[in-house]
C-alpha cells in the first residue's frame, strides 16, 4: 500500500542501521566536548599556577635581589653614624659637651 502511494518502505535493518548512525555521530560529539573539557581544564590549572605560585615566587626573589644593595646601604651608613659619634666624642673636651655624647651621667 506504501509503494503504491509513493512513499518508502523502509525495513527494520533499516531503521536500525540509521539509529546506530545517530547514535555513533551523537557518541564522536560528545567524545569532541569532552576533550574540549579536558583542554580547558588543563588551560585554567596552568593559569591559576602561574597566577598564585610563579608569580608570588618571582616578585619575592625580586624584592630581595632589590633588597639587598638597600640593606647593605643602610648598615654602612649606621656604621658611618657610629664612627662619626666616636670621633665627635674624642674630640669634645672632658668638661664640655653633652653627657650622652661622653657616655657618662649628668651627675658630675
Amino acid at each position: 500500500d506504501r509503494r503504491s502511494a509513493g512513499d518508502d518502505c523502509v525495513s527494520l535493518m533499516a531503521n536500525l542501521s540509521n539509529m546506530a548512525k545517530e547514535g555513533y555521530a551523537r557518541i564522536r560529539d560528545l567524545v569532541g566536548k569532552a576533550g574540549d573539557i579536558v583542554t580547558t581544564t588543563i588551560k585554567l590549572m596552568i593559569f591559576i599556577i602561574v597566577k598564585n605560585i610563579l608569580l608570588p615566587i618571582g616578585f619575592l626573589m625580586l624584592a630581595v635581589k632589590c633588597a639587598l644593595p638597600i640593606a647593605r646601604y643602610g648598615a654602612q651608613l649606621t656604621a658611618d653614624f657610629r664612627r662619626d659619634v666616636k670621633e665627635l666624642e674624642a674630640t669634645v673636651s672632658p668638661g664640655q659637651g653633652s653627657a650622652r655624647l661622653k657616655g657618662g651621667s649628668e651627675n658630675t
